[in-house]
């Protein structure tokens, strides 16, 4: 084979080793709902994500990464970049992180006045909704 076909398919290939699936990363046995401050908004692609502060009962504070589908999804299930401000008062559920304990993958967005901001059906699709 020639050197420069061997390095296009060497560089093809490197996306697909990049993604990864929600259940790489998720454990759909640890499902959580937190409650919390969120701040830090990334609405972009693949992924789009946002901190979230906990305050547990002794009173301390807690920073969860919260992950959501890409910026693209997201508008197309009505998002806005003002969809979630810093400061807003949220209600998270998802599934907890395999490797990072403070991770989540979101499956609803709640804010304070009820609102519950949409997600991609497909996202964490094998997991209890």
């Amino acid at each position: 084979m020639k050197p420069g076909i061997l390095a296009l398919l060497v560089c093809a290939a490197l996306p697909l080793a990049a993604h990864h699936s929600f259940a790489a990363t998720y454990d759909e046995s640890k499902p959580v709902t937190l409650e919390g401050t969120a701040s830090k908004m990334l609405l972009r692609n693949p992924h789009s994500f946002f901190s979230l502060e906990v305050t547990g009962a002794d009173g301390t504070v807690t920073t969860w990464s919260v992950e959501l589908t890409g910026a693209g999804s997201l508008m197309a299930n009505g998002w806005t970049r003002s969809s979630l401000k810093d400061g807003d008062h949220v209600i998270v559920t998802g599934t907890q992180g395999k490797n990072q304990a403070t991770r989540v993958g979101a499956f609803t967005v709640t804010l304070a006045n009820g609102q519950v901001l949409k997600l991609n059906p497909y996202w964490g699709m094998g997991a209890k909704k």
